[in-house]
């Protein structure tokens, strides 16, 4: 204990511009929220129910709650088997100091906001110097498209998977700079918080272009939402069985899988439209250079004439 304090003393006095900066530059996101209160946005309906039956079980001595029992009237929910679990946590600890769903999750927001700032500034700390730093943290918490997140999409699990981005940027660069094994828990946590979904563990093994490869293990049956955007063409096999997909709430390929370790392939395969688009162009190029060409050799005939 006494080696905590110590701890996050010596880190207070190193960092101590850093944690006020991020706590100011959250305070004015959230002003409007503060004065208006929490925006009415897509999913904020979803997550306030979800929030306050979690709260609720955890309540009951369930710590982990599967199954959201008091949820759409008594049917239940199993949100928490595929929705990321942590914003639930997090939400659920203030809402135990507050006393209030709504004032819970508007608190919940601005920690992660402020925490998106800190570790953006802790990130790029190790590649430039202090005021390059805070203006990096400052574009990254107040990114359009973060904004609209909180303001328009109410995407509370998404919003706070942008805390962990810059850590999971940093391990990699200290990977690179220091091989060995001491980096690789690192990595793993920060990755691990940015992918909660389901219960389950995957690993990119190739995640760019059009052919993605990844290693997983369920722990139950999960759903898993992948960073390409839904779009005709992909397909996903689960140890080299086709499966089922279908694009996330934000239009990101998702995909069920079944418990246990599994390899997963996505690929961006051609339609039966695109096919038949490729082969009607290939016959056009075919005839055009067809019709040049007879066209050129006509006009030789015509040029040249019956007697030369």
């Amino acid at each position: 204990m006494k080696r905590m304090m110590e701890f996050l003393t010596d880190f207070f006095d190193k960092h101590k511009l850093m944690i006020f900066d991020s706590t100011l530059r959250a305070s004015v996101v959230f002003l409007p929220i503060l004065i208006y209160g929490f925006p009415k946005g897509t999913d904020i309906g979803f997550h306030f129910r979800w929030n306050y039956y979690f709260a609720e079980e955890f309540r009951q001595g369930n710590l982990y709650p599967r199954w959201l029992a008091a949820a759409n009237h008594g049917y239940g929910s199993p949100v928490t088997l595929y929705y990321a679990p942590l914003q639930f946590y997090v939400t659920t600890a203030l809402d135990f100091l507050v006393h209030d769903t709504w004032r819970a999750i508007s608190l919940a927001c601005w920690l992660s906001t402020a925490l998106c700032g800190a570790t953006m500034y802790v990130f790029s700390r190790s590649l430039l110097s202090r005021v390059p730093s805070l203006a990096a943290s400052l574009l990254y918490m107040w990114a359009p498209y973060h904004l609209l997140d909180l303001y328009r999409g109410n995407s509370l699990s998404q919003y706070w998977a942008y805390v962990w981005i810059p850590l999971v940027l940093s391990s990699i660069q200290w990977i690179a700079k220091k091989p060995g094994w001491r980096t690789v828990p690192y990595l793993a946590l920060s990755y691990g918080l940015l992918v909660t979904r389901g219960d389950s563990t995957i690993t990119a093994v190739n995640d760019a272009g059009t052919r993605q490869e990844y290693s997983l293990t369920a722990r139950t049956q999960s759903v898993l939402t992948l960073r390409p955007l839904y779009f005709p063409g992909w397909t996903a096999r689960v140890d080299d069985t086709l499966a089922q997909i279908s694009p996330s709430e934000n239009g990101h390929i998702r995909v069920d899988v079944p418990a246990g370790q599994h390899r997963l392939k996505l690929t961006f395969e051609d339609t039966w439209p695109r096919t038949i688009g490729k082969l009607v162009s290939a016959l056009s190029l075919i005839t055009i250079f067809g019709i040049m060409y007879l066209t050129r050799r006509r006009r030789s005939r015509r040029q040249s004439g019956p007697f030369s």
